[in-house]
């Protein structure tokens, strides 16, 4: 009888979701990412940016009083990052993002606080991603527009930058989607989920080959342009900034890389989330 009332009140999702590699320390067992402190920080810069975004519509609304295709685009992004920062906040503090498999329950798993936050943030990156390209390149195309190879130079590369984000956004959307009776976690488990997994690593290589250029084009063009050299290396260090782009594709990739095929789904997730 006691027998058969443990068994009808065994809860399957009360399992934990995954098992530990042989070999693990405690403390590598144990281990996990603070989420409250990486939102935070996230936090921080997407503030400092939406300053910025704000001053620039404020003066393009008020002061110039033109808005152009370049704001819808960098508005467009700009409420990107809040839905990604929101998604990453949710999933990191209240939910299962940054933990082990193991030290996790399927319930925590299959929660909307990871499973619907993860398929967000995986669908929206990469538009999120170009538009905040195309905004760049679009406001590079109104400052060097006097400059011919400049100006072809700028609109290659926003067609190709779009084109190829965009296709990753409709690749993304289909192989992270469940299908028909599928719920999202058995979803993510499975072999659709896994071919966007695949590219990953090719997108991050993409996506740097393009904030390279990104760096190149702005720097070029000002040492064509006829200034002061004091006021040349201000233009030259302002547009240097593009380099901390580079940087963060470069460890976005590297983390891409070293975590590539590794089933404990939740743990390095964040910091290719964070990192994106």
């Amino acid at each position: 009888m006691s027998s058969a009332n443990s068994h009808s009140s065994y809860n399957p999702l009360a399992a934990a979701a995954g098992k530990a590699p042989p070999g693990l320390s405690p403390q590598a067992r144990a281990s996990s990412y603070n989420g409250v402190a990486m939102t935070a920080v996230l936090s921080v810069l997407t503030s400092i940016a939406f300053a910025f975004f704000t001053i620039r519509i404020y003066a393009k609304s008020f002061i110039i009083r033109r808005l152009g295709w370049d704001d819808l685009v960098c508005t467009l992004g700009m409420v990107g990052v809040i839905v990604d920062i929101v998604c990453f906040g949710i999933s990191s503090i209240q939910g299962p993002l940054g933990k082990h498999l193991w030290n996790i329950t399927l319930a925590e798993f299959t929660a909307p606080t990871f499973s619907v936050t993860t398929y967000i943030m995986q669908v929206i990156g990469s538009a999120v991603l170009g538009l905040i390209k195309l905004a760049i390149l679009l406001f590079y195309l109104q400052v060097f527009w006097p400059l011919n190879w400049c100006r072809w130079s700028l609109r290659i590369t926003a067609s190709l930058s779009s084109a190829f984000y965009l296709a990753m956004t409709i690749v993304q959307f289909y192989f992270m989607t469940p299908r028909h009776g599928e719920t999202m976690a058995q979803h993510f488990r499975g072999k659709m989920a896994t071919k966007v997994t695949r590219l990953s690593i090719p997108t991050s290589s993409v996506g740097l080959g393009i904030d390279v250029v990104l760096l190149i084009i702005p720097l070029r063009a000002v040492f064509q342009l006829q200034l002061a050299k004091a006021k040349r290396i201000r233009l030259c260090l302002t547009f240097m900034v593009g380099g901390l782009a580079i940087v963060g594709s470069i460890v976005s990739l590297a983390i891409k890389t070293h975590t590539y095929g590794n089933p404990d789904l939740t743990y390095h997730l964040v910091l290719v989330n964070f990192f994106v």
